[in-house]
């Protein structure tokens, strides 16, 4: 018998506002008040939970349009630049953490001998015992000039955070069970 006990804490994660885009990728989010690093799930549908909620006004995210795509620059080599429209100072990537997650998988094993020279080993493997699922910060929802709500989301499923994973093909995290047969010689 044996077993894996997999515990780890939140993945970092940053919020962006593509409302000034620029063509390389979208600049982060700047929040007007503090908020907090991580939040608890609250259901907001089938498998999908809101973790974080926004500073917002009537239902719109608070401070959309502040960061710039591309910085305002007064000197030379990057020298004298602003990254937002009113001057607050751009924020840290990665200052967000999702959920908690873990994992247990375990085996059994039973060698028979059949001779003196073969032995037969019967395994039991399970991934995932407790079919337990886990949330994750959905990809597609960490843009607020995109959000239908006010809150960052978590969904159950894979750790990419697919949308519609859970609901269209099962879950990346089912139990999983396979047994197999070893001859030794």
């Amino acid at each position: 018998m044996g077993s894996i006990f997999s515990a780890r804490s939140g993945s970092p994660f940053s919020i962006y506002d593509c409302t000034h885009t620029s063509q390389t990728a979208c600049p982060l989010w700047i929040a007007n008040q503090a908020i907090p690093k991580s939040g608890s799930s609250t259901l907001a549908g089938q498998n999908l939970f809101n973790y974080i909620a926004l500073p917002n006004t009537a239902g719109t995210v608070d401070n959309q349009g502040i960061s710039l795509g591309n910085p305002t620059c007064t000197g030379l080599f990057h020298s004298g630049c602003t990254y937002t429209t009113n001057g607050q100072p751009y924020p840290e990537r990665n200052q967000f953490f999702g959920p908690h997650f873990w994992n247990i998988d375990m085996n059994f094993y039973k060698t028979f001998k059949l001779t003196e020279r073969f032995g037969l080993q019967f395994r039991g493997e399970f991934y995932n015992i407790l079919n337990h699922h886990n949330q994750y910060v959905t990809t597609e929802n960490i843009d607020v000039s995109s959000l239908s709500t006010p809150f960052i989301q978590t969904e159950k499923g894979g750790p990419y955070g697919v949308p519609g994973t859970c609901t269209t093909s099962g879950c990346d995290e089912r139990r999983n069970i396979q047994f197999g047969l070893k001859l030794m010689f």
